[in-house]
């Protein structure tokens, strides 16, 4: 074999090299996970309407939307009209957590409404349960800010959205997950009068 020859397959060899290399680099950078879930709530007796976004350049598109009023069938769960939350596919991108934010807006003019998470949000998995994680959730309006506990209402004010906040979190990043391996779930109650904790 000629030098030549020798030195174009040194340096196709070291290019092949290079790029997967890079590829695999890049391709721990980020992951896809079909987090959706049971995402839902009842409404008794109030009007409003509940808003879910999640943040980052990934996810800027995903939003939930349900509004209720008088008419809204007491006790039963209320349809997204907007979004799927079982179609909810997350992008995290290395380093970086995933912002839930969940808007829930009292439009009544002469009454609170109050809420009552029965479960905070939190992941199901036991696959991966290890490197899926939720934060603290909080809650306020216009800055302020009070963590979240289970089965302990807060009252919104009228004409007042309330936003309950909290990250998904994903510590590696070299795994495929899918919607049946894990989910986010919550589920809370709106009413207007102070339920019973």
């Amino acid at each position: 074999m000629s030098l030549k020859a020798k030195l174009i397959s040194t340096i196709s060899a070291f290019c092949l090299v290079l790029a997967l290399l890079v590829v695999g680099v890049f391709a721990a950078q980020s992951a896809t996970i079909q987090l959706g879930g049971t995402v839902s709530f009842t409404a008794t007796a109030v009007v409003g309407d509940v808003t879910i976004t999640y943040s980052g350049e990934e996810n800027s598109q995903l939003r939930l939307y349900a509004e209720f009023d008088a008419d809204t069938p007491e006790g039963e769960e209320v349809d997204w009209i907007e979004g799927d939350p079982d179609a909810q596919n997350l992008v995290f991108t290395q380093g970086e957590p995933i912002r839930v934010t969940i808007a829930i807006h009292n439009e009544a003019d002469d009454r609170a409404m109050w809420v009552l998470f029965e479960n905070l949000p939190s992941i199901t998995s036991a696959k991966f349960s290890s490197i899926l994680s939720v934060s603290t959730p909080h809650y306020g309006v216009n800055g302020t800010e009070n963590i979240l506990s289970a089965n302990t209402p807060f009252s919104i004010p009228a004409n007042t959205t309330y936003q309950v906040k909290f990250d998904l979190q994903l510590s590696s990043y070299n795994q495929t997950i899918s919607g049946e391996d894990a989910t986010w779930t919550c589920n809370f109650a709106l009413s207007n009068s102070q339920p019973s904790a």
